[in-house]
């Protein structure tokens, strides 16, 4: 187990980083700003509507948890026997990580490198953090692939009239 400690504290760290952010958006007057005001304005509606809220968090919550657990299902096809306890916390900050958009192609090498990174830390050789990585994305891909072939075939959305 090697490096370990910068791991243990980098997730407070985002944690706590997740948290000012959270404050700062519903505290702060993001409206002022002209660039921001077509994204703040329609968010302060939902200010209003608690129950949306909590309904989009509790979704959120168990689409996070669906993804997460299907990593942890995926370790098993690489011979990973981990505690499910690293992938609740590793996965996630892998995922926020791969959002950031400092990558070409949807969060590739940000993805592996944070998979190589944080199951390292625990003990996982590289080629098998980076491998479960792989396997994730292709999965991703052919997930999307099929959603992609259904778009062709039922063509563009109606548009809803309000």
């Amino acid at each position: 187990m090697k490096n370990t400690g910068i791991v243990w504290w980098a997730i407070p760290s985002f944690a706590g980083a997740f948290l000012l952010g959270s404050i700062a958006l519903w505290t702060i007057n993001w409206g002022k700003i002209k660039a921001l005001n077509s994204f703040y304005t329609p968010l302060m509606e939902y200010k209003k509507e608690k129950k949306i809220i909590y309904m989009g968090l509790l979704y959120g919550f168990i689409i996070q948890i669906i993804g997460i657990t299907s990593v942890y299902i995926l370790s098993f096809s690489i011979n990973l026997n981990l505690p499910i306890i690293y992938f609740f916390i590793f996965v996630p900050i892998i995922n926020v990580a791969a959002a950031i958009p400092i990558s070409v192609f949807g969060g590739s090498g940000v993805r592996e490198a944070g998979f190589v990174i944080l199951f390292g830390s625990i003990g996982v050789a590289k080629e098998d953090a980076l491998s479960l990585s792989l396997l994730l994305f292709a999965i991703m891909c052919l997930i999307s692939l099929i959603g992609g072939i259904e778009y062709l075939r039922v063509g563009k959305p109606k548009e809803v009239k309000s």
